[in-house]
């Protein structure tokens, strides 16, 4: 019998020694788990939160590349030293006053000033060319055209050279190396926004126009989170081309914006009105616009007036039509001035007509930029993306506003 005391322990299942201990010779591997129901379900919770955390940052990095881009970052737009204001006064026939100023820098006792003086025949012939320009773009756009328009980008060139080298001082010219640019100018019918150097300016600056008045506007910041946009097309039906624009717009605006869309009789004096009142954070206006008067809309026509009453909010504001951004002699002195006047963050209009696909495309990446950029700085990037030397409906509008200010109220720069 192998069991007693003092035996070898054999693995047998028995305490053959008689000490208490059975096979105490016999090593089994040490376990790896504690497989108690207890620490087992503990540790499946552990494991099982660790597994949804690397899940959910998983998808959320999936959902930041491909959903929700970076806001992206502008040419120190934090920086207010990084604006100028360039003034260029007409005081008689032949004699401009030229003025650079930066903001937010120490003012002098004196301003710097420069005269400038150009002659009146110079002055017609660059207006005279633009304008021919002009229309062949028009006639260019217009399918049923029988004029070819060959690379019309360097004609605005060569005027765009005329009107840089005529208008800004030399030294003025060394210190234009700001990002955003400011207009104060009241020669309306001469494109400074086209002046050339090595570039032009629409495409190098963040540029727009300053109106003077002796009024002030208020920018009312909008804490909607979706933003609201109002598109009127073609109010009068004389313009169908304005129709296949704001059609596309909308298509384009509804994955950023809630859309209210206008067409025709939709758009009768009392609905503009009412809209106008809605507090919108972009109106897009594309129809023919009537000589003196201020905005046609459905069988009548909207005055200055009644927009300056009737306007909520702080909205961008885009009139594609004919001569848009010119300055109208009205009770209220211009479409621009208006809308500004009574808060719009600001106003965009076309020095000429152009409603086709391409004018529709420049729009909506400007309005898609907004929703990141500065309105100074989404416009040149609509223009840089759109620019071509053989079609030249970037260069056909122009913007009123402070260009810093943006839709989201960041870095105002007031």
């Amino acid at each position: 019998m192998n069991v007693y005391p003092g035996a070898t322990e054999q693995d047998d299942g028995k305490d053959n020694n008689c000490n208490g201990l059975i096979d105490e010779n016999h090593s089994e591997p040490a376990a790896l788990f504690d497989v108690s129901p207890e620490t087992f379900q503990r540790s499946f919770l552990v494991m099982g939160g660790v597994l949804a955390f690397v899940f959910l940052i998983f998808f959320l990095r999936r959902m930041i590349k491909h959903n929700v881009p970076e806001f992206p970052k502008t040419p120190s737009r934090d920086n207010t030293e990084d604006l100028v204001i360039l003034s260029l006064e007409k005081r008689t026939e032949t004699e401009y006053r030229a003025s650079l100023e930066s903001l937010h820098r120490t003012i002098y006792p004196v301003g710097s000033t420069r005269p400038i003086e150009i002659s009146p025949k110079v002055r017609s012939e660059i207006i005279s060319r633009i304008e021919y320009t002009a229309r062949l773009v028009t006639n260019y756009s217009n399918p049923e055209r029988s004029v070819s328009l060959e690379k019309p980008a360097e004609e605005l060139k060569k005027m765009g050279t005329v009107i840089y080298k005529n208008f800004v001082p030399r030294d003025f010219a060394t210190k234009l190396v700001h990002h955003y640019l400011v207009l104060e100018v009241e020669d309306v019918r001469i494109p400074w926004e086209l002046m050339y150097s090595d570039e032009f300016f629409a495409l190098k600056y963040a540029i727009s126009r300053r109106i003077k008045s002796d009024k002030t506007s208020e920018i009312q910041k909008s804490k909607r989170i979706k933003k609201k946009a109002l598109i009127i097309a073609d109010p009068t039906g004389t313009t169908p081309e304005a129709i296949t624009e704001c059609d596309y717009l909308k298509k384009i605006l509804e994955h950023y914006f809630s859309v209210t869309y206008l067409r025709a009789e939709k758009a009768g004096k009392v609905d503009v009105m009412y809209h106008l009142s809605q507090g919108y954070d972009i109106i897009h206006y594309a129809g023919e616009l009537k000589g003196e008067s201020c905005l046609p809309v459905y069988g009548d026509v909207l005055s200055c007036g009644e927009i300056e009453k009737n306007l909520e909010g702080s909205p961008v504001i885009f009139i594609n039509g004919c001569g848009s951004a010119k300055t109208f002699s009205y009770d209220i002195e211009g479409l621009a001035k208006v809308f500004l006047q009574k808060g719009a963050l600001s106003f965009i209009g076309s020095l000429w007509r152009i409603h086709d696909r391409k004018a529709a495309e420049i729009a909506a990446d400007f309005y898609r930029n907004c929703l990141y950029y500065s309105v100074g700085e989404s416009l040149r990037l609509s223009r840089k993306k759109n620019y071509s030397s053989e079609d030249v409906t970037w260069a056909a509008f122009v913007m009123y506003g402070d260009p810093t200010l943006d839709l989201h109220g960041r870095n105002q720069f007031r």
